[in-house]
């Protein structure tokens, strides 16, 4: 007879769910994920076609390679202590200009549009 108990515990993450939380976690694409795992491992970055591969198995067979499945279990043990680095595992933080700037310059290109549009108008 089954234990009571067992039907409100969690099951296991797959390694599928594994890549997709530390991927979500570290707010990267799977595939950045796989690169930083081989890096992390290896000490070096792996060959654009390497990665591909890997990836495609990973995408297509559900085959996750053994030094990714540490790099997120490393990834979530500095998580759980609350060490975690983003930049020392090698994610560097997004420069993007700031959101104002954008809305600055885009106003700015419309309003050149529309006065060019009425000086032609006028002519």
């Amino acid at each position: 007879m089954p234990d009571w108990r067992s039907r409100f515990r969690t099951p296991p993450e797959s390694d599928i769910e594994k890549v997709t939380s530390i991927a979500g976690l570290l707010e990267i694409p799977e595939y950045r994920l796989f690169q930083l795992a081989y890096r992390d491992w290896y000490g070096h970055e792996p060959l654009a076609a390497d990665t591909e591969a890997w990836f495609d198995a990973y995408m297509f067979g559900d085959q996750v390679p053994f030094w990714v499945r540490a790099f997120c279990e490393k990834v979530r043990r500095q998580e759980r202590d609350r060490t975690l680095n983003r930049e020392a595992l090698g994610i560097r933080p997004e420069t993007r200009p700031p959101r104002y700037l954008r809305w600055f310059v885009t106003t700015l290109v419309v309003l050149l549009v529309v006065l060019t549009v009425l000086i032609f108008m006028a002519n």
